[in-house]
């Protein structure tokens, strides 16, 4: 006669493999680097499943969290050692493991340091859900990393006005566009379409399709950066307003000169890298 088969009883310790702190099972795992405020602490304790990849979550079926973006940030922040190596999102997906801390605090760490997309806005989500609990560094993190997402979504709108103004102009045969798309002037046509579909005042319709057409065609390296959460959108349009009065040629040049230390200038800092770049400034600056 066949034995019983013993009641299943908690999982023994496998060598080099000490139970995480937290609770959970034993498997791949990271480890914070040496130095950071978790230095140390091992990563591999279980992930509810509807916050795993493919799970649902709170904003909704499907989404899914890219956990190899979640590792390359962490990785990139200097948050977590060389012994991660390998932990990647297909072993996430099948360990379904992650903490001691929740995927929040995680996402939280991380989010600053990921480019904007899809991976940034679903981590955004979780982090911000966790916001009570996080610790000022922390909170910071995630205000920066919300900044580089909301830097692309005004890249994206900026985009779709340089469109509409383009197309405006193309149906005019009075004002037409230029062999690289970009509108000779802005028409009455487009500013109206601006005006009414954003439901702006005649004056910012005017200023923000100026604006657009400047970060597509005149400045296309600052609206790229932008879009890449490099710059937000304050910083762009300064940049523009003081190349505004200079030729396109000198334009760019003086972008240049800005643009590599430009994320990391405050608002006077580089409102003096701009007139430094030319001595002529736009008036009422």
């Amino acid at each position: 006669m066949t034995a019983a088969t013993p009641d299943p009883g908690p999982e023994e310790e496998q060598p080099g493999c000490p139970p995480p702190r937290g609770g959970g099972q034993c498997g791949p795992r990271f480890t914070f680097a040496p130095g950071s405020q978790l230095d140390g602490v091992p990563v591999s304790v279980a992930v509810p499943a509807e916050m795993l990849p493919g799970g649902e979550r709170a904003g909704g079926p499907g989404g899914g969290l890219d956990w190899q973006a979640l590792m390359e940030a962490l990785a990139a922040a200097g948050k977590i050692g060389s012994d991660s190596e390998g932990l990647g999102e297909q072993a996430a997906r099948a360990e379904g493991r992650m903490g001691p801390m929740d995927p929040g605090v995680l996402g939280a760490m991380a989010v600053e340091h990921m480019a904007p997309g899809a991976a940034l806005a679903g981590w955004l989500e979780v982090a911000a859900a966790a916001a009570p609990r996080l610790d000022e560094n922390q909170l910071t993190g995630l205000a920066i990393g919300a900044g580089h997402q909301a830097a692309y979504a005004q890249a994206v709108r900026l985009s779709a006005v340089a469109q509409l103004a383009a197309r405006a102009a193309a149906a005019d045969p009075g004002v037409g566009v230029g062999a690289d798309g970009r509108p000779a002037r802005l028409t009455r046509d487009a500013a109206g379409q601006i005006e009414m579909g954003l439901r702006l005042s005649h004056d910012r319709a005017q200023a923000l399709a100026d604006l657009a057409v400047t970060l597509t065609w005149r400045l296309a390296d600052t609206g790229a950066l932008l879009a890449a959460g490099y710059l937000d959108l304050d910083q762009a349009t300064l940049i523009a307003q003081y190349t505004s009065v200079l030729s396109e040629a000198r334009a760019r040049q003086v972008q240049a000169k800005i643009l590599p230390a430009a994320r990391g200038l405050t608002y006077a800092k580089l409102r003096q890298a701009g007139s430094a770049g030319d001595q002529r400034r736009p008036r009422g600056r």
